[in-house]
């Protein structure tokens, strides 16, 4: 079991401030699904500050977080507490999935997925399809910040967002579906329909 409260703290010592964009909330979402699938590879599309996926590569062995901006280069190749590996890759994350993606084997898996990159329907759905091959059976697929459907600062610019392409996503792929047993295990999340497992 991940002790949650730990693991921040260590994590705000380690940086001397709060890194992840993440609620606490879906913080704890993640470490009940790590510590049930027990991933051996966590992909992220979207590295922001880099934090996320450095938080995450504690809790994972091999972190590939991708970013079509050369963000956090520095912490290229860091190891984590555990041993965790942890590379960020300059990428487009459609493209690295779709060609680097399908060579990674079954020593790599579960492999787990978060979506935190452009946040447009169309983009998030090309990474949907792109990403969902890679997610082992009974692993997950996350897809963050569907919120932005009720946020009309974030809609102005995004449209209806993730959600969006979610929705379209899960219509022709019955071999995923919503956790709505994870999403109703706290109050709040950014990522209202888009704790999505395979099934199939």
């Amino acid at each position: 079991m991940i002790d949650l409260e730990r693991s921040i703290q260590e994590q705000r010592t380690r940086q001397g401030v709060w890194g992840p964009y993440k609620t606490p909330t879906d913080l704890a979402r993640y470490c009940e699904i790590l510590g049930r699938v027990k991933p051996l590879t966590l992909m992220e599309a979207g590295s922001g500050n880099g934090q996320s996926a450095r938080w995450l590569a504690q809790l994972v062995p091999h972190v590939v977080s991708l970013d079509i901006r050369n963000v956090g280069a520095h912490f290229e190749g860091e190891v984590g507490e555990e041993g965790a590996g942890l590379a960020l890759v300059h990428a487009d994350s459609v493209v690295w999935a779709l060609t680097v993606g399908p060579h990674f084997d079954e020593e790599d898996a579960p492999v787990m997925v978060s979506l935190d990159s452009d946040h447009s329907a169309d983009h998030v759905a090309q990474e949907l399809e792109a990403f969902a091959p890679l997610v082992s059976f009974g692993s997950y697929l996350v897809v963050e910040d569907t919120i932005i459907r009720w946020l009309p600062e974030y809609r102005d610019r995004f449209g209806d967002g993730p959600l969006a392409a979610v929705e379209k996503f899960l219509a022709a792929h019955p071999e995923f579906e919503q956790d709505l047993d994870i999403e109703d295990r706290w109050p709040t999340t950014q990522n209202p329909g888009g704790w999505l497992r395979r099934v199939r």
